[in-house]
């Protein structure tokens, strides 16, 4: 009986490793679709994400105005929504892997990681639904196929990590984590203008919940960000 029972476990342990390289493969081969075919990262939000981190890379200011223009100009960018970095320093900082690599091979990595973190956030959003297998895949299709998500992959926005961040955070909420969750939802002030509203939601919540400890640690975070 053991026997059977451990080549069973040997059994799903296989198929679930033949099914996340299918995935693995599959997220690939979309991303090079997006990054080859679909968009030129010189001309994309995410161009504004990698020049950050390049120009942080090599000790160069991301709020000199020549610096950024003359920074698009060596690029081949002609495309130039803000004078200069639009976001504070740690998010320069958070981006400073990508000045690594050249512009197409960081927008490879960067949409492969989007993908992997779009599906982990769907997974931990759904998770009350894991004993509804089909109903729980249809709802994270779903979400793939929802075109705020699919513009934020192909054009290289940020909303893919920010949404991982507070899946994340709600995960951690769910099993009474306050703490921690609540200074992992305050790492989406990393750009204001998308986690400011979403900070201020969950603040009005928390406090409803009389969760002074989640509260607590959104404002230690906020206050060692702003040190």
């Amino acid at each position: 009986m053991e026997h059977v029972q451990i080549r069973i476990s040997v059994k799903g342990i296989w198929r679930n490793v033949a099914f996340l390289f299918f995935v693995g493969i599959l997220f690939f081969a979309l991303a090079l679709f997006v990054v080859h075919t679909m968009t030129d990262p010189r001309v994309s939000d995410f161009f504004t994400f990698w020049l950050a981190g390049r120009l942080t890379l090599q000790g160069q200011d991301v709020y000199s105005q020549s610096l950024w223009l003359a920074a698009h100009h060596d690029y081949g960018s002609t495309w130039m929504p803000n004078p200069i970095f639009p976001y504070p320093i740690p998010l320069a900082l958070f981006l400073v892997p990508l000045g690594l690599f050249p512009l197409r091979s960081a927008f490879l990595i960067w949409t492969l990681t989007a993908e992997i973190l779009s599906t982990v956030s769907a997974f931990l959003l759904t998770e009350s639904l894991k004993d509804k297998a089909f109903l729980r895949i249809v709802l994270i299709f779903t979400i793939f196929l929802f075109r705020p998500v699919l513009v934020s992959l192909f054009s290289g926005q940020l909303a893919p990590f920010f949404f991982f961040i507070l899946s994340i955070a709600v995960f951690l909420w769910e099993r009474e984590k306050w703490f921690w969750g609540g200074i992992v939802i305050s790492l989406l002030n990393l750009k204001p203008s998308y986690g400011a509203l979403i900070l201020i939601l969950a603040g009005v919540w928390l406090f409803s919940r009389r969760q002074w400890l989640a509260l607590s640690s959104m404002a230690l975070a906020g206050c060692r960000r702003e040190g």
